[in-house]
């Protein structure tokens, strides 16, 4: 009996001094972790730390490319720019015609084609002849315009038809073959509207309005010297004509001037230098 009170004080202590243990253990582990920190908000922190450094750093490295975009670009708008007024490579330019684009009566050395070639500083080549109509013009389109390889292609065609009595159908058909043909062979074609002249006005009036209303459908650019030589009723301006029919001298480099102005203009080219004519 006395032995088992003796194995029972053992066992009390020996839970005792567990107890003891386990709570020094805990109060051990319990302050040394005040001492460091918490090991996983620890862990938890460097964890952030090293994923937020590279996104910091592709940040940084993504503005320098956006600079480089913005930088590169600038050029394209301004090249872009350049463009919505393209230059012509080839500037060489051939006239047909009747005889306001020979140059009748003073000759083709005054003529409005060789102001073009004197003043807008490009190779012109005037196949104007006294007396054509378009069907002529058209007739020798290919020797005298294909053949030549020009950028463009004046056309000035209109009185010589009323004069000569050809049919406002067989104008109109030549008229557009010969603007088919120069666009077939990557020439800018453009249009001349026919000059008023005495006895014929109606007529005229009517090819001009024809010859406008299809320039505007086809957007082909247009030449009209009369707003250069004639009044609101139709007449020459003083000094315009001498004999009431074709330009004076004066006449023609009126019309010279405005050419020059229109061309020039349109297609950005200087208005200087020269160039021969033949």
């Amino acid at each position: 009996m006395r032995r088992k009170h003796v194995e029972i004080r053992i066992v009390g202590v020996t839970f005792v001094i567990a107890v003891v243990v386990i709570i020094a253990l805990y109060l051990r582990t319990n302050s040394g972790a005040k001492r460091s920190g918490n090991p996983v908000a620890a862990k938890d922190l460097s964890g952030q730390t090293a994923a937020s450094q590279p996104t910091q750093t592709s940040s940084q490295a993504a503005q320098p490319t956006l600079n480089r975009t913005q930088t590169q670009s600038e050029p394209q708008t301004e090249t872009q720019g350049q463009t919505t007024a393209p230059q012509l490579t080839n500037t060489k330019i051939v006239t047909v015609g009747d005889s306001f684009t020979y140059g009748n009566p003073v000759g083709p050395g005054y003529s409005w084609p060789k102001w073009i070639a004197d003043h807008l500083g490009v190779p012109v080549t005037n196949q104007g002849k006294v007396g054509q109509t378009s069907q002529d013009v058209l007739a020798h389109f290919s020797q005298d315009v294909v053949a030549a390889k020009p950028g463009r292609v004046i056309i000035f065609v209109g009185d010589g038809d009323v004069i000569k009595r050809v049919s406002e159908t067989d104008s109109q058909n030549a008229i557009k073959t010969m603007v088919a043909r120069a666009r077939a062979h990557h020439i800018i074609p453009i249009l001349a509207l026919p000059l008023p002249y005495p006895g014929f006005q109606l007529s005229i009036k009517t090819l001009r309005d024809w010859i406008s209303h299809y320039a505007k459908e086809e957007k082909l650019q247009t030449l009209d010297f009369a707003t250069v030589l004639f009044n609101s009723k139709g007449e020459y301006l003083k000094g315009m004509s001498s004999d009431g029919k074709y330009p004076s001298l004066q006449g023609y480099e009126a019309m010279g001037k405005y050419a020059v102005g229109v061309l020039g203009q349109s297609e950005g080219m200087n208005v200087r230098g020269s160039a021969g004519i033949r």
